[in-house]
């Protein structure tokens, strides 16, 4: 299903917004895979070893920064999703 979303001057259709989620995500996890590898690979009584931190809680508190959890990833969206489709259209 396609759908567009119209903002002044502007169309935004469904492979945009899809394109711009998935890259979100994928940005997100490699912006924090400190995060992602501590919870999928260490086991909470292996943390304390493998890490300073006692909890997977304190592992992801002490990781999760604004820019790190929010704008590194928005930005990095932003750019792929831009030059993805910029790319398309040149084509």
């Amino acid at each position: 299903m396609k759908y567009s979303i119209s903002l002044p001057g502007y169309r935004i259709d469904s492979r945009m917004i899809f394109t711009f989620i998935g890259s979100f995500f994928i940005a997100w996890l490699l912006w924090n895979w400190q995060i992602t590898f501590a919870l999928l690979f260490y086991h909470a009584e292996h943390l304390k070893k493998a890490t300073s931190f006692d909890t997977h809680f304190d592992l992801v508190v002490s990781y999760a920064t604004v820019l790190k959890s929010f704008f590194g990833p928005l930005c990095s969206a932003m750019l792929y999703t831009l030059v993805a489709f910029s790319k398309n259209n040149n084509e």
